[in-house]
Parts: structure tokens; C-alpha cells; sequence
């Protein structure tokens, strides 16, 4: 089959690049031909059809008066339609799978290619749809706010970045978004949880259009290091952006009050500093690893930690950790229930002094270490990637061949 990949980063920069590039090597070890759509990065994958690409777009470095002058731009942006005709003069994909596309790309592609009559199919990977910030998270707690369409409320309550600019910008492109119904074009969504689709569908999109199709691993990737033989070491290991909706202030507060427990961190981000500056005896900051160095850590750690906030969906970094034989520690928020059950292959905590019984029992309980362990190994058999190509092939081709729903 042709598959036109779209997503506005071309290069592993979070959860939807990690997505997008095993989709990529998926198909193509299968013998499909694909092709990228993107925004041009100094960081980008090498690739042809760069000469498609949009140009890099840096909003956040843009001063005000640049960034009111491209504002308009955000919602609906001509070059990208432009690119996109002269990309699909050379390749006509029997699918589009849309990913990441707001603010760079924008939804100006879906008319056009709607128009060409080119089935879509969008992956989910937060709460963009619905949710101005894309996190339904404000404030430090959860919210749900800008439900059935009041997203004037990201303005008023500055939701996007702090900023009453940004927020506001947010506000009018999801009112612009949703109300010329662009979303209706899209014939699959693809939600990495449960709980996402749940949302999506509370907020109006119709349930027979979401599929709840959880990440994927492709373990042949993890077997460099046998989790068998890796010595677990007496460390808890936090992996993931260092900031303030992942729950890492508190975690650093929760191991500065106990020091008889390690912390190892792994990540960047705007609390940076906070953990540079809480690194010590018990709490060890690593920065930004490779994706090698990172396993080996999360192989030897008795636990990975994830005490996050907001409704995550489906973090790798679980699933990485599954795979790899590392119980994982989490909050029931969002999709993370439906990947870790209580103390079979991990704990679900609803807050951190949980830990006080949690790890002694992780140092001192072997028969506990080793059912959590063989658990997270068979529980991460169900998210290879071949399951997931079955799923996904058979999907483009219903779509393709304009087979009728529902689709399954």
C-alpha cells in the first residue's frame, strides 16, 4: 500500500515522533511505500521529500509583534497546502495518517486532501481536540473546563504556557477548528487509551469513528538487554520531561524527606533547575540519555516511577519498562490504569507516602520482586508491534477500499 505519514517534527522530540518513526519502520520493513509530510528542523531525520516540507516554524521564540502578524497562520496555514499538492504529484497514498498537525501544519490539509478524496486517519496523542491546552490539566489539578465548547475559558484562566497571548490564540483555533467541523473529515481516530476515547466521545465525536488501540513496542528492540539478567539495582528511576503536571516536584520533596531511598532522574525541562539544584546524596540527576543508556538504567532500577498528574495515555516509557521486566509505579490517572495492575506488574498509588509501604517491601520481599518482574514481561506481549500492523493494515485497507463501518 502508499501511506502518507503526517506530523509536524521529523525527528524522536516526545511520544508522538516516537510514534510516528516506528509506524514509518513498520510499514516499510513490511514493503509498503511511505512517504513523510513535516515541517523542516535543524534536527530532522535525513529524508527526500524534505523538498516538500513546510518551513520551520518557531512560535515560541517569535517576538509580539511577529507572533500577531503570523497569528492568523496558526489556524490555517496556505503552505502547507501548497506543499502538500506538489508532494502528491509524485505519490498518490491510498491513506493519509495524520498525527501531530496543529499549529505548525494546521488543519488547512484536511480539506484539501478530503477535497482529493483521500481517507484520513488521525493518531491522538493528547487531548488537542478537545482541550485548548491539550492537557485537561490547569492549575494543578484536572480539569475539564472547556467541555462542550466553552474554550473562552483557556483564555480567561490563561491555560496555554501562562500566557494570556498564547492562551488566547489556542482559544480561537480551537473555536475556528471546530466551528467549520474539520474534524468531521477525518474518518478514524486512533486513541492510544480508553480514557481518551471516552473523552473524545463525551465531548461529541461519535464513538464508531475511535478505536482504543494502546502504543506499541517492537520487542526485537529490547532483547540487547535480557531484563532476566539484569541485576536490579536498589534505585527508584523517573524518566520522562521534567515538569510540574509529571508530579516531579513532589517526588523530589517525598525523597528529600527519606533519605534512605535513591532517586535516579533521567529528563529535561522547565523544572530543571529545581532538580539540578535537589541532586545529592540520595537524589541522582542524569540529564538527557540515549535511548540505550536510558534502558540499561530503567533495566537495573527495582521500579520506575511516574507520579504523574494529568491524564496521561499510553506513556512508552511504560511500556519500555514492562519490557525490560521493571514494575512500574504510577498514578491511576488517565490511560496509566489500564497498562499497570495493582501489585501484579506494578502499584498504582493515589499519592506518594504510599511509598513508605511500597518500597521496603521492592528491598526486602524476593517472591514479590520476582512476580512483579516475570508479570511486566508477559504483560507487554499484548503491545508488540505485530499485533498492532495486523490491526493497522487492516484498517487502511477498509478505509481504501471504502468498506463501510464499523470497523474494529
Amino acid at each position: 500500500m502508499k501511506i502518507l505519514l503526517v506530523n509536524k517534527y521529523y525527528y524522536n522530540r516526545g511520544g508522538s515522533e516516537t510514534y510516528l518513526l516506528a509506524v514509518e519502520k513498520m510499514l516499510k520493513s513490511k514493503g509498503h511505500q511511505v512517504r513523510i509530510f513535516s515541517m523542516k528542523h535543524p534536527d530532522n531525520l535525513a529524508t527526500s521529500d524534505e523538498k516538500y516540507f513546510i518551513k520551520y516554524h518557531n512560535f515560541q521564540k517569535l517576538s509580539l509583534i511577529s507572533l500577531l502578524k503570523e497569528s492568523w497562520q496558526l489556524f490555517y496555514r496556505p503552505e502547507s497546502v501548497k506543499q502538500l499538492k506538489k508532494l502528491l504529484q509524485t505519490f498518490r497514498p491510498d491513506v493519509v495518517h495524520l498525527n501531530n498537525i496543529n499549529f505548525q501544519i494546521t488543519t488547512s490539509i484536511i480539506d484539501y486532501l478530503k477535497k482529493e478524496k483521500i481517507p484520513l486517519v488521525m493518531t491522538l496523542h493528547d487531548y488537542q481536540l478537545i482541550c485548548p491546552n491539550h492537557l485537561l490539566y490547569h492549575d494543578g489539578r484536572y480539569c475539564q473546563t472547556c467541555s462542550s465548547k466553552k474554550f473562552y475559558h483557556c483564555f480567561v484562566s490563561r491555560c496555554y504556557q501562562k500566557s494570556y497571548l498564547k492562551s488566547l490564540l489556542a482559544t480561537m483555533e480551537s473555536y475556528f477548528n471546530h466551528g467549520r467541523k474539520v474534524y468531521d473529515k477525518i474518518d478514524v481516530f486512533i486513541s492510544p487509551s480508553q480514557f481518551l476515547k471516552q473523552k473524545m466521545a463525551e465531548f461529541g465525536f461519535p464513538e464508531s469513528k475511535i478505536l482504543a488501540w494502546p502504543n506499541f513496542l517492537d520487542l526485537k528492540n529490547f532483547v540487547d538487554i535480557n531484563p532476566a539478567k539484569s541485576a536490579k539495582e536498589k534505585y527508584i528511576l523517573f524518566a520522562g520531561r521534567l515538569t510540574e503536571e509529571k508530579g516531579i516536584m513532589e517526588l523530589l520533596d517525598f525523597f528529600q524527606r527519606h533519605p534512605g531511598w535513591t532517586l535516579k532522574i533521567i529528563g529535561q525541562g522547565e523544572k530543571q533547575a529545581e532538580v539540578t539544584k535537589a541532586a545529592g546524596a540520595n537524589i541522582k540527576y542524569y540529564g538527557h540519555l540515549s535511548s540505550q543508556l536510558t534502558k540499561q538504567m530503567i533495566a537495573e532500577a527495582q521500579a520506575l516511577i511516574l507520579p504523574s498528574k494529568w491524564p496521561e495515555n499510553c506513556p512508552y516509557i511504560i511500556l519500555e519498562a514492562l519490557a525490560l521486566g521493571t514494575p512500574v509505579i504510577a498514578t491511576p490517572v488517565g490511560g496509566i490504569a489500564e497498562l499497570i495492575q495493582h501489585q501484579s506488574n506494578g502499584f498504582l498509588i493515589n499519592n506518594l507516602n504510599q511509598l513508605n509501604e511500597i518500597l521496603p517491601r521492592l528491598e526486602t520481599d524476593e517472591k514479590l520482586q520476582q512476580k512483579l518482574n516475570q508479570n511486566a514481561r508477559l504483560t507487554i506481549r499484548q503491545y508488540d508491534v505485530e499485533q498492532y500492523y495486523n490491526k493497522l493494515i487492516a484498517l487502511y485497507k477498509q478505509l481504501s477500499q471504502r468498506l463501510t463501518f464499523p470497523i474494529k
